[in-house]
């Protein structure tokens, strides 16, 4: 049957990232020009970034820094309009600082 309302879409992709995890993308298609919040939420519930971002009609991506972010589950809620997305996504593979940090990934090679 179809959607049969003449209400405008946007679409959102899944979260993807480049640069080793350090940069999320979130791919879009903005059915008008508007105001894009994001805001990651660990597993725990709690704010961990937040982005205000204006976004042209057409398709695009967003850019965010996660080189903050501990390896884990994250849940990013995207405020377009009035409609929320939400996106899971995981921080994973990153490599420890510090010499404990070093001695520890010795052992999970092994």
């Amino acid at each position: 049957m179809g959607n049969t309302s003449n209400e405008p879409i946007t679409l959102l992709g899944e979260v993807n990232f480049q640069k080793a995890g350090e940069t999320a993308i979130l791919s879009f298609d903005a059915c008008e020009s508007c105001n894009v919040q994001i805001i990651v939420q660990d597993k725990l519930g709690r704010s961990v970034l937040s982005l205000d971002q204006f976004v042209e009609e057409g398709s695009d991506t967003l850019q965010f820094d996660t080189k903050e972010l501990s390896n884990g589950d994250y849940h990013a809620w995207i405020y377009v309009n009035d409609k929320v997305f939400v996106r899971q996504f995981t921080v994973e593979g990153k490599a420890e600082d510090g010499l404990i940090g070093r001695m520890f990934s010795r052992f999970k090679k092994s």
